[in-house]
């Protein structure tokens, strides 16, 4: 099973033909950094209406590596990897041409999908009352930092994925009232667990099986 990397790039403007990317976070689902770094841009000596957005001059940037120069870093890092972002198509488009079997995974599609919330920004869903439950500590910094987003991209993809799985298990429970398994519980980080667990299992059985 590929591996997830969830990715932010920050750039001079919103067109991958003409703009270019001036910072890139990559980190992987345990947290962890693979890259963070500014980006030194070779066709942009200012971009001052992006800059009003993210706050990158371009002496933040001036002796940051090129984009070109970390090419065979980001060939490793994407290479058989699900790509994640939030609003993916815009950050795969910059980093694409960097990509080896690579898969593009939308973490905003995702979330609307499950939660049923219309499209918004980055900082509202992870303000949401659902994900503010489920996290209550976490606060995200500053929007439209490379580093803060591909977190909170990572947070609300693992979100997704323990509201997911509570909504599986708690239909198969709706199926299984003759066995007398108890109800889902209502933690929901306790979903990828209890999925493991032997009531879990008797319920799989029952749908199956009948017993």
């Amino acid at each position: 099973m590929k591996e997830k990397c969830y990715v932010d790039v920050e750039t001079t403007g919103l067109d991958p033909k003409t703009d270019e990317v001036i910072q890139i976070a990559i980190c992987d689902s345990a947290a962890n950094w693979e890259l963070c770094t500014y980006v030194r841009p070779l066709r942009h000596a200012s971009w001052e209406e992006a800059q009003m957005i993210n706050g990158i001059s371009p002496e933040m940037v001036k002796d940051a590596p090129t984009l070109d120069s970390l090419e065979n870093e980001l060939r490793s890092i994407f290479r058989d990897r699900i790509f994640a972002a939030y609003n993916a198509q815009f950050d795969a488009s910059f980093l694409c041409r960097f990509f080896e079997n690579t898969d593009i995974h939308d973490v905003m599609t995702r979330f609307m999908s499950i939660t049923q919330n219309p499209r918004m920004k980055l900082t509202d869903a992870l303000n949401t009352p659902e994900v503010r439950q489920h996290y209550p500590h976490y606060r995200m910094g500053k929007s439209h930092n490379a580093m803060e987003d591909a977190w909170g991209c990572m947070v609300l993809d693992l979100y997704c994925g323990a509201a997911a799985a509570k909504e599986t298990a708690s239909e198969l429970l709706s199926l299984s009232e003759p066995i007398g398994i108890g109800s889902f519980p209502d933690d929901i980080s306790a979903a990828a667990e209890f999925a493991k667990s032997h009531e879990f299992n008797a319920i799989l059985d029952y749908i199956k099986h009948g017993k």
